[in-house]
């Protein structure tokens, strides 16, 4: 058993990681979320995952001599105690969840540490095209529905209602679930496409890379995601700074930093470009258009029928952090109550309700509706598991810190691989300072976290020449 393990591990790897990432990019997309093609990959992708995990067995001597195998089995059960000491609150959602989690550590993060380096890298390319493909395919799609000027609420298959194309509140949702989690991967597609590109030798290759960028650039611009922005300031400067240190022979540190900067400012500069010139146009066709009027018609009905990029008060209701304060504060209030063990995954609503009725994470007070997460991965992990996960969050934390300050400061790692890594798992995270994304949720963002830092840990774990 063990030889064929050995033989074709690797192999049932990339299947799993593949065909979870397709699952994972098919429940964004409100046109094919709950749908046949949608549940079969997603049966066959929990096969091969079992399969996977089956294998784990005979590597669990490894797993357990490694510091974050054994700091991820802790994490898991802490998260299995909440469960149960919250029992009252609920537990179907946390044991539901905890087969996911599984699969995400075992599958996707975990990789056997004897594994050839070059299958590694055969990883990085398959999985970096699976995501630029699936990516910029769909946000074409969503320009399209822009250019079109279309808006309507759709019922998807999964029994859920949501926005479709653009939003009358300045936002480009397209065919995404939520244009948050589009802009996120759309800035990973872009990371991974400078990827490819540096790594691709044919010119029509590199070509269909820049395009892909531009398509991804594009959305991520109208859908006015903050986050979006950010993340994608905070990936392509983190790719430059870690490809370029090792790239650079003198004076590495300071071209490297002033690189990465004009990369950040540059693609600030693109991003409210875009808005910009995309407003300014719209505006320009409105008013050609009400000249073509007569004097009886009403302009500013005329103008209401533009779609401008850009987020409104409206939407935000005075509040720049869009209510994030407030759930955080939230968060804090209910720590307090459960600061040891937590009040156990996606038992937010139930438990306020008996015990803080006043809460601002309920629709009675809030005025919109229940909140049953905090905005935040890591006030998620210490809210639902109390010190005791949050505690164990924060060695992973340090002990990663640790690894990638190491990994730099000695400049023998691969440049590209290690740079797109990084920047994948450090846009991931500042995502996950403002979204729900990194723990507790079964998505694409998740995902490539966790795949991208099982990168960073067995390259370091691995030594090689370079």
């Amino acid at each position: 058993m063990k030889r064929y393990i050995d033989k074709y591990g690797a192999n049932a790897q990339l299947l799993f990681k593949a065909l979870f990432m397709i699952h994972l990019l098919l429940s964004i997309n409100i046109l094919l979320v709950g749908t046949p093609v949608s549940r079969l990959v997603l049966a066959v992708s929990v096969l091969v995952g079992a399969v996977l995990l089956f294998t784990r067995l005979f590597e669990l001597k490894q797993i357990i001599h490694s510091f974050e195998g054994v700091i991820l089995i802790l994490f898991m059960i802490s998260y299995l105690i909440s469960v149960a000491v919250n029992v009252q609150y609920g537990y179907i959602s946390g044991a539901k969840y905890f087969i996911w989690f599984v699969l995400l550590i075992g599958g996707v993060f975990w990789i056997k540490r004897d594994t050839d380096r070059k299958k590694i890298y055969n990883e990085f390319i398959i999985l970096s095209i699976i995501l630029i493909v699936i990516v910029t395919v769909t946000n074409i799609v969503n320009i399209a529905l822009l250019i079109d000027k279309y808006s309507s609420i759709y019922a998807s298959a999964d029994g859920n209602y949501y926005v479709m194309g653009y939003a009358s509140w300045g936002r480009l949702y397209g065919i995404y679930t939520d244009p948050n989690y589009g802009s996120v991967i759309s800035c990973a597609a872009v990371v991974c496409a400078i990827f490819c590109f540096l790594s691709a030798r044919r010119i029509l290759f590199r070509i269909l890379l820049v395009l892909s960028v531009i398509v991804n650039f594009l959305y991520c611009s109208f859908s006015a995601s903050r986050t979006g922005n950010i993340a994608m300031m905070v990936g392509i400067s983190v790719f430059f700074f870690i490809f370029l240190i090792r790239k650079f022979k003198k004076m590495f540190v300071l071209k490297s930093a002033a690189a990465a900067i004009c990369a950040a400012v540059i693609s600030v500069l693109v991003f409210n470009g875009i808005q910009t010139g995309y407003n300014s146009i719209q505006k320009h066709i409105a008013q050609s258009e009400s000249h073509n009027h007569t004097a009886n018609d009403n302009e500013d009905e005329e103008a209401q029928d533009v779609p401008i990029i850009g987020r409104t008060e409206e939407e935000l209701q005075g509040d720049v952090s869009n209510r994030r304060f407030d759930i955080w504060k939230s968060g804090l209030e209910i720590f307090r109550k459960n600061p040891v063990l937590g009040i156990g995954w996606n038992n937010t609503v139930a438990y306020v309700s008996e015990n803080i009725p006043d809460s601002y994470m309920l629709g009675d007070i809030n005025g919109l509706a229940n909140f049953d997460v905090f905005h935040n991965s890591f006030i998620d992990v210490f809210v639902f598991q109390g010190l005791t996960g949050g505690v164990i969050m924060l060695a992973l934390i340090v002990y990663v810190l640790i690894l990638l300050v190491k990994e730099t400061a000695a400049r023998k790692y691969e440049p590209k691989y290690f740079a797109l890594s990084v920047a994948t798992v450090l846009l991931c995270v500042f995502s996950g300072c403002v979204l729900s994304v990194l723990v507790y949720f079964n998505n694409i963002i998740s995902y490539l976290f966790w795949l991208f830092l099982g990168y960073i840990i067995y390259f370091y774990k691995v030594k090689d020449e370079v």
